[in-house]
């Protein structure tokens, strides 16, 4: 698009910046350094605490990762909101929330800039993205070796095209 000020402007998509549609002067990008999020509401709330919700994590319906069930309260009612147990609950919160919601564990994987959560740690949802695409990467090797393995039809076997 020309706008008369002698600048071609563009449209593009942004998958990286989940989604978001990008109107910059031609070559321009614009380079957030880190993805701040600060309210359920907000710009990418949809990975605040309160916002990962409805999933089962041993045998239990949680209904955020905030809002514990009264046996895990109970657990780390004495534990260091920042410490190392609390932190590898909520991992395994988040992990169980984005297996059961592969809609959301796409969004999250196609993330590429850091992002800080109010009330979690630094690096905390880059961890929970390593070890899905881990996971991903591990689920895609075993299908390519399975694939590998599967014998083709025969020819006989296969319907005439038509």
């Amino acid at each position: 698009m020309d706008f008369g000020d002698g600048l071609l402007y563009r449209l593009e998509y942004r998958p990286d910046l989940d989604g978001a549609i990008e109107f910059v002067p031609e070559g321009a990008r614009s380079e957030p350094g880190v993805i701040e999020v600060s309210k359920p509401k907000g710009p990418f709330g949809w990975l605040h605490a309160r916002n990962i919700a409805g999933f089962v994590l041993d045998d239990r319906r949680w209904r955020n990762a905030e809002q514990w069930p009264i046996e895990v309260r109970r657990q780390y009612r004495d534990a260091d909101p920042k410490g190392e147990s609390v932190r590898q609950l909520l991992q395994r919160a988040w992990l169980a929330f984005f297996r059961q919601n592969p809609n959301m564990r796409r969004r999250l994987l196609a993330l590429s800039i850091p992002v800080r959560v109010a009330g979690l740690p630094e690096g905390f949802v880059e961890s929970v993205q390593a070890e899905l695409r881990a996971e991903a990467t591990a689920e895609a090797t075993a299908l390519r070796a399975h694939a590998a393995d599967v014998p083709a039809a025969p020819a006989s076997a296969q319907s005439p095209a038509g």
